[in-house]
């Protein structure tokens, strides 16, 4: 069964739901299989995958350069890989097992 977190030693691979054109770029919830994000990005020419590293990143604390979006190029479902982050947000700690 996929889930939504899966920790890699110290990585960290994210099977995300994405919802572009949002009022705020926010995590909003897990389920047992996708982390669903907001965006304020439109999903035009790449926007919303950029906006979605852009956030990763932050959140993360690790370059943008290194997160890989695995799956998901032109789709609203992403699979996204992220090395060796510097932090583990809280949203992700508290539903790491979810």
């Amino acid at each position: 069964m996929q889930k939504a977190i899966i920790q890699i030693e110290q990585n960290y691979m994210l099977n995300i739901k994405v919802t572009p054109k949002a009022s705020k770029t926010e995590f909003v919830d897990c389920t047992t299989r996708r982390l669903n994000i907001r965006l304020q990005a439109l999903a035009v020419d790449g926007q919303a995958n950029k906006a979605l590293i852009d956030f990763l990143s932050k959140q993360f604390k690790v370059a943008k350069t290194r997160i890989q979006l695995v799956k998901g190029q032109n789709g609203r479902l992403k699979t996204i890989l992220i090395p060796n982050p510097n932090k583990v947000p809280q949203f992700i700690l508290e539903n790491i097992n979810a």
